[in-house]
């Protein structure tokens, strides 16, 4: 006896209801879009025959997983893969002619395996991959939000080197200008020095080297007039002879202190004349 199909199961579609007849069912895997329970079903109003997919709402976390797969090897794919791997597949079954008639018992039979071996194989392996990757989930977004608190820590901390730097750009600025000042104020005081210092001329230097020779034989002839003060102490009897030859000596220092005096009053004129 032939039977029908009362309800096929889409994740989106759940409340549709057929009444065709089954021809062929299998598996089929579609790209980028995951695994899919096929069937083949003929109308029994207008005998045309469907293609009708069924899938669950948890087949896009099998999507998901495929394409993270495919990304790079890490122990937390790993651990995907692990999870998905499967012990068996949906069996590809057909019939072995379009005429031929499944049994309700077969076709029970066959569905009740087909539903176990689906929710074993697929649906709670999906449900555990959903898990691990809402605890994924989970464990990022508290990494996400220690490392926002970090960041925030540091951009504190960053202004906090910002100011510090300014301030010290300040005082660095101050301490140049005050530096500047300084040094312009030393300029001006060694230019004044510099103008205030005396330059002598070449008759300045040779006067002054010829009042020098001139002090020197002043000190000469002190000595010489204390020498001769000694002698006529002891030798009162020479006293005529020893008063010309002092009265000789007086004159010549007399003129000597008269040339050195008229050479200072000569320097001392050149110098106001400048």
């Amino acid at each position: 006896q032939s039977t029908n199909i009362q309800h096929l199961i889409d994740g989106a579609n759940s409340n549709q209801k057929f009444n065709n007849k089954i021809e062929q069912i299998g598996s089929i895997q579609i790209h980028n879009h995951g695994q899919y329970l096929a069937a083949i079903v003929k109308s029994q109003t207008n005998q045309q025959k469907e293609l009708i997919l069924v899938r669950s709402q948890s087949s896009n976390f099998s999507n998901n997983s495929l394409s993270l797969s495919q990304t790079k090897n890490s122990e937390f794919l790993d651990r995907i893969r692990s999870l998905l791997s499967r012990e068996q597949t949906i069996p590809y079954v057909t019939l072995s002619s379009l005429s031929t008639n499944i049994s309700d018992s077969d076709l029970e039979k066959n569905l009740s395996q087909f539903i176990k071996l689906l929710t074993e194989q697929y649906i709670q392996k999906q449900e555990k991959v959903h898990k691990e990757l809402e605890n994924k989930q989970r464990y990022l977004l508290d990494f996400q939000q220690t490392q926002l608190n970090e960041n925030k820590q540091l951009n504190e901390k960053l202004q906090q080197i910002q100011k510090q730097f300014q301030i010290l750009t300040e005082k660095y600025e101050k301490e140049c200008s005050r530096r500047k000042r300084l040094s312009s104020h030393v300029g001006d005081v060694l230019s004044v020095i510099e103008q205030n210092i005396p330059v002598l001329s070449d008759e300045e230097i040779r006067m002054q080297n010829q009042l020098e020779s001139c002090q020197i034989q002043v000190n000469y002839l002190n000595k010489t007039i204390q020498h001769i003060q000694q002698f006529i102490s002891l030798n009162q009897n020479q006293e005529q002879a020893e008063d010309l030859s002092i009265g000789n000596t007086l004159n010549f220092i007399r003129n000597y202190r008269n040339q050195i005096d008229e050479m200072k009053q000569q320097l001392q004129a050149i110098q106001t004349y400048k």
